[in-house]
């Protein structure tokens, strides 16, 4: 037989039980509790509104016992309490999905210069300050045996312009060409799961040519981000 405890919340209230040691039903309201509190040692208890003169909660939370002491445990990180007291995923993670339609950045000089994407390509986390980034593409180099390189680069504030010079972090690998005649044509793929987010963050690209005498060109350029 189960051994059950009954937990008062007032004298006239018998709306929470322990059962062998944990709390089976949920705390429909909560203004008054007692000391009686004391007998729970195990367990979580979901409460919809404040849950003593000394703890509150706004909306909602999850009580804990910390050494004999019940307290609230902080609700975030995309996990969600009902006004009915129930726990679950709020799926309010951040996404860009953006297919650029400026012009296609260029570059035929030997240093980096950024393509100028960030200011569509952006995305400010709401809760993990995780986030994977994919950034697809063609590259085209005008020369025949001219290098091509493609590098993608995250970042925060005022995101850099087309033909600005190397800006950001970079993330993932790095895409090639070395094309054998003039106007080959290769596509890539640019993937990275980035952590530390937490703030409007801006991705781009960086393209330069190995050696001069070239051209490289970025088109057909995609990017979608995903916080998780």
């Amino acid at each position: 037989m189960a051994d059950i405890t009954q937990v008062y919340l007032n004298p006239n209230e018998t709306n929470l039980i322990k059962v062998n040691g944990v709390v089976r039903q949920l705390l429909e309201s909560a203004t008054g509790l007692t000391s009686s509190l004391s007998l729970i040692s195990t367990g979580l208890i979901v409460g919809k509104t404040a849950v003593s003169s000394t703890t509150t909660t706004t909306s909602g939370g999850v009580l804990y016992d910390k050494g004999g002491t019940l307290q609230f445990a902080t609700v975030t990180n995309g996990v969600s309490v009902s006004t009915d007291g129930v726990l679950g995923l709020s799926f309010n993670g951040a996404t860009l999905d953006n297919s650029w339609g400026g012009s296609n950045p260029t570059n035929s000089a030997t240093s980096v210069t950024m393509g100028g994407l960030g200011s569509s390509w952006t995305i400010t986390p709401n809760y993990s300050s995780r986030v994977q980034v994919n950034v697809t593409g063609v590259i085209i180099q005008s020369a025949a045996s001219v290098e091509s390189q493609v590098m993608g680069y995250y970042g925060t504030g005022v995101a850099p312009s087309a033909g600005a010079g190397q800006s950001g972090t970079q993330f993932g690998g790095q895409a090639q060409l070395l094309p054998s005649g003039t106007n080959e044509r290769a596509p890539f793929t640019i993937s990275a799961i980035i952590t530390g987010l937490t703030t409007t963050t801006w991705f781009d690209l960086g393209l330069t040519n190995v050696t001069t005498g070239g051209g490289t060109t970025l088109v057909q350029l995609h990017c979608n981000a995903q916080e998780f």
